[in-house]
């Protein structure tokens, strides 16, 4: 079975349509560690990450693209990368780890479309600096690649914030337990924010169906 990540990049290297789906340990943008949250262990036996795990996961995060060279990439007409298929799974981990970094896009944005769109701007330029747009046919796509990156990094957005519901929040409902993630890629202050938006909006449901 895939993990996480590796299907998320396997994704990339199959057909799809033209609105394809699209943090680590230390911020992407900082490079200082983050506020990570509780390492309690769990009452459903989720326990806290090991070391192993830890490690396991920064190097995983620390993906081999772009670090001070530009890769290349063919665009097909929609702007989605076809070519090399390397280069087009290890963009899509990029993708992935941006859509995860919460020095970059708040997991607590409570609206996608409310994201300051400096937020989005700094997204786009880490990407594009990574890319080689020598090739005329490829620097004659770039805005359709702008605007495929932008739909992925959203939708992985979504899926990275679903996964964390699954695992940190849905299983302790009236438990303390809500507030921390064990998950060391998370900032503890967004996580708590964003329950506390989830909590709003579970009061909400059951005050409607009394």
């Amino acid at each position: 079975m895939f993990d996480d990540d590796a299907f998320l990049a396997s994704m990339e290297t199959q057909p799809h349509s033209p609105f394809g789906i699209v943090t680590q340990n230390e911020s992407f943008v900082t490079n200082q560690p983050h506020a990570t949250c509780s390492g309690n262990t769990q009452s459903s036996g989720l326990t806290s990450l090991s070391t192993t795990t830890r490690k396991k996961n920064r190097v995983v995060n620390r993906i081999q693209w772009g670090r001070g060279r530009r890769e290349k990439l063919n665009f097909n007409r929609f702007g989605q990368a076809i070519s090399p298929s390397d280069n087009v799974a290890k963009f899509g981990r990029y993708i992935a780890m941006l859509a995860r970094d919460g020095g970059l896009i708040p997991i607590d944005s409570p609206n996608w479309r409310k994201i300051d769109s400096s937020k989005l701007d700094r997204v786009w330029s880490l990407v594009q600096a990574t890319i080689d747009w020598t090739n005329p046919r490829v620097a004659g796509k770039e805005e359709k690649v702008k605007g495929i990156v932008e739909t992925k990094i959203h939708d992985r957005f979504k899926t990275w914030r679903a996964k964390l519901r699954k695992l940190y929040y849905v299983p302790f409902e009236n438990s303390y337990q809500r507030k921390h993630c064990n998950d060391a890629r998370v900032i503890q202050t967004q996580w708590q924010a964003l329950v506390a938006q989830w909590d709003k909006m579970e009061n909400k449901v059951c005050k409607t169906f009394q």
